[in-house]
């Protein structure tokens, strides 16, 4: 199902006529408020607000059978030319006869207890779909639990160390040296990891962090040993056919991509060859099924960016 919708205008001006019921105008915000979409670029970054009356009759579902994606591109046939935003409806599952097509309004690699706050606030309704009506111990015990299968923020052996992660955390996100935060980072991953599965929200969280600094000093070996665990993670949250994978996947091979053509040696280069291959390849499984044109280029371009490598490895192990 793909469908699209130009930008109207309610009159010439683009505003909305005098004289309009105060009762409607309440009504088209609050319908608006509803039921509108956040329109994200290829690395998910929500850059607008649009209406899709199609994509507006799916229901919700933490356990959704479908995804959304969104591409930009040129009305056909406008004049003078105009930009529209389109946006696609893909599948991640089978459907089964009967079952209720649906994509998720909030992040579905958050606890039961977030989603369902983000849904009553947002959108006026207590969720009760499938995922969220599972025991805690199939639900969000990898979410928010220790490695001893208890609640991690309430357990008397994790509860000090969850307030002391959020008190450090503050002080990493407030500091103006970009070495410091990759330091304060670090030590909380070395303060949660004996104590917390990967899969903790917390421990993914900071894990995010530490590779986004380690990005922005450009220590790649360090942003890479990150970004391996976060993408394993996030595959696992969201069970491999979702966009944020899919990014994280292409981060990933890209990373590893850049340590091999540094590198000097043969069997690291070749073993980071192979990593990133296996990386694009899982990356661009995900795209070619839910994702768009734009996405399906930059799988392109890292295929070909992993050849030249081979052929780099090659190279060296002759001579």
């Amino acid at each position: 199902l793909e469908g699209s919708l130009e930008c109207q205008i309610v009159n010439e001006k683009g505003l909305i006529p005098t004289g309009t019921p105060a009762r409607l105008l309440a009504h088209l915000v609050n319908v608006g408020h509803h039921n509108h979409f956040c329109a994200q670029d290829d690395l998910l970054v929500e850059l607008a607000a649009v209406a899709f009356p199609h994509g507006s009759l799916l229901g919700h579902s933490c356990d959704p059978t479908c995804v959304l994606s969104y591409s930009w591109g040129q009305l056909v046939g406008a004049s003078p030319p105009r930009q529209v935003i389109y946006q696609a409806v893909r599948c991640v599952r089978d459907i089964q006869p009967g079952e209720e097509v649906t994509h998720s309004y909030v992040d579905i690699g958050q606890a039961t207890r977030v989603r369902r706050s983000l849904l009553e606030q947002g959108y006026g309704f207590h969720c009760d779909c499938r995922r969220c009506k599972e025991p805690w111990e199939n639900r969000d015990k990898y979410l928010e639990g220790n490695l001893y299968g208890e609640m991690a923020e309430t357990h008397a052996s994790t509860t000090s160390l969850m307030d002391k992660i959020s008190q450090i955390s503050d002080t990493a996100m407030w500091s103006d040296d970009l070495q410091e935060e990759c330091n304060i980072w670090e030590r909380l991953v070395s303060m949660m990891t004996p104590h917390l599965p990967e899969t903790n929200l917390k421990l993914r969280s900071v894990r995010t962090h530490c590779l986004n600094s380690h990005l922005l000093s450009v220590n790649l070996v360090a942003a890479a040993n990150h970004a391996r665990m976060v993408s394993c993670v996030n595959a696992e949250l969201y069970k491999t056919f979702h966009p944020r994978v899919a990014v994280d996947y292409l981060t990933l091979s890209e990373l590893l991509l850049s340590l091999a053509e540094c590198s000097n040696d043969e069997e690291e280069m070749k073993s980071l060859f192979k990593e990133a291959k296996d990386a694009i390849e899982f990356a661009t499984a995900i795209v070619e099924n839910i994702l768009g044109d734009s996405l399906l280029q930059r799988c392109a371009e890292l295929r070909e960016r992993s050849s030249n490598v081979f052929a780099m490895s090659v190279t060296q192990s002759s001579t």
